[in-house]
């Protein structure tokens, strides 16, 4: 990256594609509450994730790594 080849979003999009997760931008995402309420924020806070969307069956994650 520091030498201009690929920019950061195409780096994290390949890196995502070769783990075989899905990739998203949350720069402008803002959560809904009922979907905040399926985790703790010490459990969230504790393993690094954000619950992004939540059904009866599943809840999917954003994780940092």
């Amino acid at each position: 990256m520091r030498l201009g080849f690929v920019n950061e979003k195409a780096l994290l999009e390949a890196i995502a594609e070769k783990l075989g997760v899905e990739f998203r931008e949350l720069d402008h995402f803002s959560c809904p509450l009922e979907v905040i309420r399926v985790l703790q924020a010490r459990q969230a806070t504790r393993y690094g994730v954000l619950p992004l969307e939540a059904d009866d069956n599943s809840v999917t994650l954003a994780v940092a790594n």
